[in-house]
């Protein structure tokens, strides 16, 4: 009598037998050997990728207290100590920094958000 519930509940093909079990343990133990050597190849090759710093050129717009943060880290390392070459640049007006932005002479710029609404809102001017 169980014999005959066990085949009827169970879907077809299955037929009471429990090998699906086996292969799910195999394949799930080579998925995590293959996370596992992903993982080893990843971090044997980080300190390669670290080796060479990132050149970054950032502008600022005045000569002021309010420039004080992005030389404060520039003059203790910080930007060096997170594998970035930052070159700072002095570039007077908003307009002018978001035009190198938008150029591509510089990656980030440290201004008012003033200048990049305007250039948001009437991008003919710039």
């Amino acid at each position: 009598m169980a014999d005959n519930l066990q085949i009827l509940c169970a879907p077809s093909g299955f037929e009471g037998r429990r090998k699906g079990g086996h292969e799910m343990k195999r394949v799930f133990y080579r998925t995590a050997h293959f996370l596992k050597l992903f993982t080893f190849i990843q971090l044997l090759s980080a300190p390669l990728q670290a080796a060479t710093p990132d050149k970054i050129n950032a502008s600022y717009g005045a000569i002021s207290g309010s420039m004080a943060p992005i030389w404060v880290a520039k003059e203790a390392r910080l930007f060096d100590k997170q594998g970035l070459d930052l070159n700072l640049v002095y570039i007077p007006g908003g307009p002018r920094s978001i035009m190198s932005l938008i150029g591509g002479s510089v990656q980030f710029v440290n201004h008012s958000g003033m200048p990049a609404l305007e250039a948001y809102v009437y991008p003919k001017r710039m």
